[in-house]
């Protein structure tokens, strides 16, 4: 796997007192919280690609540079508004799954997506109920485990899914039995 030097700097600042603590265990919001989800989110792009050229027969990309710079533009575009919204609280960051997450990239490539999906999306977590207010889906909590991905709550918009002018209202948009 792949870490990025500056998230290792990051972990390694303050290692010595709690006053320089840039991130203590029990934090998932605020600053330091999105820059860490931040700096995880270019790792977990780096490390999906690394796994995209290692199992996959023949590898997609010609390196694994050449995927990175073909990653999801939309992807990389929603990364600025989740920070954000760590910062003010509307969504949580876990370190400690974010870890895990890079970890399991470099797992056996029987590992299937879903379940690395699975333990990705432990990584954040909206805090907004159906009916409150959000900016995105990533603000809008829901089910965990493997129903976080097939029981979908959103973000309506005014104008537009996840075109959030302002803010839009968390909707249940899961089927029944979810």
């Amino acid at each position: 796997m792949h870490l990025d030097g500056r998230l290792l700097t990051f972990l390694a600042i303050g290692c010595g007192g709690a006053a320089s603590d840039p991130m203590k265990e029990d934090e998932t919001v605020g600053e330091a919280a999105a820059e860490m989800f931040t700096l995880w989110r270019t790792d977990r792009e780096r490390a999906l690609c690394e796994r995209r050229q290692r199992c996959e027969s023949p590898a997609p990309f010609s390196s694994v540079d050449a995927c990175v710079a073909a990653s999801d533009e939309d992807l990389r575009a929603a990364t600025p508004r989740i920070a954000d919204s760590i910062v003010r609280g509307g969504t949580k960051y876990f370190a400690d799954a974010a870890a895990e997450c890079l970890a399991i990239h470099e797992t056996s490539c029987s590992t299937s997506y879903i379940d690395i999906l699975i333990v990705c999306n432990k990584a954040y977590e909206g805090q907004q109920a159906a009916g409150e207010s959000c900016v995105g889906h990533f603000e809008c909590g829901g089910p965990s485990g493997p129903d976080r991905l097939l029981c979908f709550d959103g973000c309506s918009a005014l104008f537009g899914y996840e075109d959030v002018v302002g803010a839009g209202q968390c909707v249940q948009g899961r089927p029944d039995g979810c």
